[in-house]
């Protein structure tokens, strides 16, 4: 494949809808919008040069998901003296579900990274079980397993700030 007919495809997969969900990934992660943007444009950078890598062109957002975290790591292993945040962004206009966001802002805050990015993966970005696997680099059934215990720890800690019936309506 020539290097147009790769940019080509690219292009193709690289939708308006799948980088602004990269973009809003990138955000999650990091503290501010000029360092996410940063990181996106590092992991489109390594995402075009590694292209002739992905075998199936189906798996593209994963893998593209992947890469963000994977440059997201490194930029944290290089950076280690500053603290790493996880920000989620406000889920609706409304006021009942501003504050229910924030309580699920802050419940995700207080749960360890890996399970706070595990279910901003999957609820917020989306993402199926097998492109999470993809993204984290493990099998679905881990994937699977990893969600059920993040969801029990998520639930756990919003079960005191919102009514129980509230509560069964976020899962």
């Amino acid at each position: 494949m020539n290097s147009g007919d790769r940019q080509m495809q690219f292009e193709a997969l690289l939708t308006a809808e799948l980088y602004q969900a990269a973009w809003a990934y990138s955000c999650r992660l990091c503290a501010n919008p000029q360092s996410a943007e940063d990181l996106l444009q590092e992991a489109l950078i390594v995402a075009f040069t590694r292209f002739h890598q992905l075998r199936d062109r189906q798996t593209f957002k994963g893998w593209l998901f992947s890469i963000v975290r994977t440059k997201y790591i490194d930029q944290r292993r290089r950076h280690i003296s500053r603290p790493a945040t996880l920000e989620l962004p406000v889920l609706s206009a409304t006021e009942k579900r501003n504050r229910d966001a924030e309580v699920v802002n802050s419940a995700l805050s207080q749960l360890p990274e890996n399970q706070s990015e595990l279910l901003c993966l999957y609820y917020y970005e989306e993402l199926s079980v097998k492109e999470v696997a993809i993204v984290l680099g493990t099998s679905e059934n881990t994937v699977k397993q990893r969600l059920l215990r993040a969801r029990a720890a998520l639930r756990r800690l919003l079960t005191p700030m919102i009514d129980a019936t509230d509560t069964s309506a976020l899962f």
